[in-house]
């Protein structure tokens, strides 16, 4: 089965608290277009809060600093000013390197992807996402943990196909990996948001997702060999 992407804007499914969805465009073997909705999660209602109270605080620290503004992806102060929250995106990672480095074909990629503690919300200015607002759990409570970077704003770009299905966002620090992961009717996709380059990779294209995991294993063999011991002669 062939794999086509096409990129606009994102389509919003119902009303506000209900998920957002994705669609993007698949040819069946006979070349039949397949719709497919991707869904992300509602995020838990104290975590929508510590985003809901943190955004107006870096909004306010980012006003002293134009120059900071601008790297953000804002034009000036009258639209830091006006920024809203938008679509909300728990992180997952994979927190086993070691068992990502065992990863061979035909294992479930579901099985390595784990959450973590951690939401992104997009922040808007007239309905464009210019910057993520992130929400961490730390000292025992979610609070708004940072302001910078654009996933939210790479999510936008890709439109997506619909049938039920799932869609992960995830990064692997120690592999400098992000992506989202596809899950739908068994099938398991990747589109890589590292900048094209990463393993030969093309950035917001569809990739099954064993050839990427398979890339990635080799990369976390690595990470996870043990250095040699040059105290040895």
């Amino acid at each position: 089965m062939r794999t086509k992407l096409v990129f606009g804007t994102i389509t919003l499914l119902g009303l506000a608290g209900v998920a957002f969805g994705y669609q993007w465009v698949r040819q069946s073997q006979k070349g039949e277009p397949l719709i497919e909705t991707f869904e992300s999660e509602t995020p838990p209602a104290e975590v929508q809060r510590a985003a809901e109270e943190g955004l107006p605080q870096f909004v306010q620290g980012l006003t002293f600093d134009e120059l900071a503004l601008e790297s953000y992806g804002i034009k000036n102060l009258e639209e830091a000013q006006s920024a809203t929250l938008g679509r909300a995106y728990p992180l997952y990672t994979v927190s086993d390197l070691t068992q990502l480095a065992d990863y061979s074909p035909g294992q479930r990629a579901s099985v390595l992807i784990t959450p973590t503690q951690t939401w992104y919300f997009a922040v808007l200015i007239d309905n464009e996402s210019r910057v993520d607002l992130t929400v961490s759990w730390h000292e025992n409570r979610w609070q708004a943990a940072g302001i910078g970077g654009s996933l939210s704003k790479e999510l936008d770009n890709i439109e997506s196909i619909t049938a039920e299905g799932s869609f992960k966002l995830v990064k692997i620090p120690p592999l400098n990996a992000v992506f989202v992961f596809l899950e739908c009717a068994n099938e398991e996709s990747i589109i890589p948001l590292t900048p094209t380059g990463w393993f030969n990779l093309e950035k917001g294209k569809l990739y099954p997702a064993e050839e990427v995991l398979l890339n990635l294993a080799e990369e976390a063999k690595k990470t996870t060999e043990e250095p040699p011991d040059l105290t040895e002669q």
